[in-house]
């Protein structure tokens, strides 16, 4: 196996630091933080000591659990840091039918102290096993993980060079500044009174994260292209999907009896180039922020229509680069300070939203076992307390649905789902309140 020459110290990115930030404001509201999970299900069992024996022989594993972030002095940009207390990798084995332990979910990940990535395996019956990956935020995104899964199964072996990002020069601080205001202004922009928050009035308590999984056949995905077609969005699909949600949760607002609110919606956008097999570590994405008026919801085609719009004329103006320009800017910031900042924004989101693509192309086996599903957890922030998260594999798309019991009920829920199924596969007809 090829030995890879490791930095002792590896700079955030713009992004890396920003969910850095929201992971502050979530422990602060009572979650386990911003934290990641990647399931696949295996046919064939994998027993502990065969996956132990893997990972003790990937250095990439050992240095992703040996660094902690770090800055030296104040205004200095952070970085990941060996650590030469930390190693090894967190591996744990559950027996269990059905489902993922909640544990897995409830553990919280950690950037200065203890574990930043963790592995569980999970022993099913009928010979089957599913290894779930957990990381935290910070560390990398969700193609990086993907990335990170080829690396331990094999199927696509990293070479040294796509592990880290490279860092292109960010032009004078003047020029840096005008970019950071454009960003600033589509934010405030897309942000603006009225909006529609999920958040329910009184709301209490602990805030408790629940998932939902949303699957769909070959037949049903086939379905859904062609509803893509219909209402004009084309090879979007991404458009497709987030015009239905923003759709069905209209209509749940219209259940509520809710004011008629425009949806502020920011989707992350991945910056690595098409076909791209790196950077492993640190997040690659930027962001479209999207504001979708009321009467933009009386139907899909309208819906895809606006959303279309915009993501053009944000792509012409390159506002996703003026956004991560931003980001790289506040990376100085301290932490607490940045964290501050972005609760004025974020709780301004109406829910978020991302598309994870074709995951995982080609990739049907791991360690010599068949995979017959993969599935992104997602994080949640509260507020919006709403977070869904479409991908493919193998041709067939599913939704991962993440969301705080205050912001919406399990009978809300049941009909958002029940919606959202009938908005993408029989989509086009006009809606009115429920």
């Amino acid at each position: 196996m090829t030995q890879i020459e490791f930095p002792r110290r590896s700079p955030l990115s713009g992004t890396d630091f920003f969910l850095l930030a929201l992971d502050r404001n979530m422990r602060k509201n009572g979650t386990t933080g911003n934290v990641c999970h990647l399931g696949v299900d295996l046919h064939g069992s994998l027993s502990r000591a065969e996956m132990l024996a893997r990972c003790q022989e990937l250095q990439l594993l050992q240095w992703l659990n040996s660094v902690s972030i770090r800055r030296r002095w104040p205004l200095q940009i952070p970085h990941w840091q060996k650590s030469s207390t930390k190693g090894g990798v967190l591996l744990h084995e559950h027996f269990q039918d059905d489902g993922i332990p909640e544990e897995i979910f409830q553990r919280a990940l950690a950037v200065r102290a203890g574990a930043t990535l963790a592995i569980d395996l999970i022993q099913r019956g009928s010979h089957k096993t599913t290894v779930v990956i957990s990381w935290h935020h910070a560390l990398m995104d969700a193609h990086g993980a993907e990335m990170l899964l080829r690396h331990i199964a094999e199927a696509e072996p990293t070479a040294p060079g796509k592990i880290f990002p490279t860092f292109p020069a960010n032009g004078s601080l003047i020029s840096q500044l005008g970019k950071a205001k454009e960003a600033k202004d589509l934010v405030v922009s897309a942000s603006r009174n009225p909006v529609a928050l999920l958040k329910q009035p009184g709301a209490s308590g602990d805030t408790q994260l629940k998932f939902r999984l949303v699957e769909f056949s070959a037949a049903e995905t086939a379905a859904i292209d062609q509803t893509a077609v219909i209402v004009g969005a084309g090879f979007r699909k991404s458009v497709l999907y987030l015009a239905a949600a923003a759709l069905s949760l209209r209509g749940l607002f219209g259940r509520r009896d809710g004011a008629e609110s425009a949806f502020c919606v920011p989707v992350p956008q991945d910056q690595r180039r098409r076909g791209a097999t790196g950077p492993v570590v640190s997040n690659q994405v930027s962001f479209f922020f999207y504001r979708i008026p009321y009467d933009q919801l009386g139907s899909l085609q309208s819906a895809v229509q606006c959303i279309s719009t915009q993501m053009l004329e944000q792509m012409r103006g390159e506002k996703q680069k003026s956004y991560a320009t931003m980001m790289t800017l506040f990376r100085r910031l301290p932490l607490g300070v940045y964290a501050g900042m972005l609760k004025t924004s974020t709780n301004q989101n109406s829910f978020h939203f991302s598309d994870t693509g074709e995951s995982l192309s080609g990739f049907t086996s791991f360690l010599g076992r068949q995979v017959e599903r993969v599935v992104h957890y997602p994080p949640c922030t509260y507020p919006p307390g709403f977070t869904i998260v479409f991908m493919r594999y193998q041709g067939r798309l599913s939704a991962t649905i993440r969301y705080a019991s205050k912001a919406i009920s399990e009978e809300e829920l049941a009909w958002f789902v029940d919606d959202l199924r009938s908005a993408l596969l029989n989509g086009g007809a006009e809606r009115g309140n429920p």
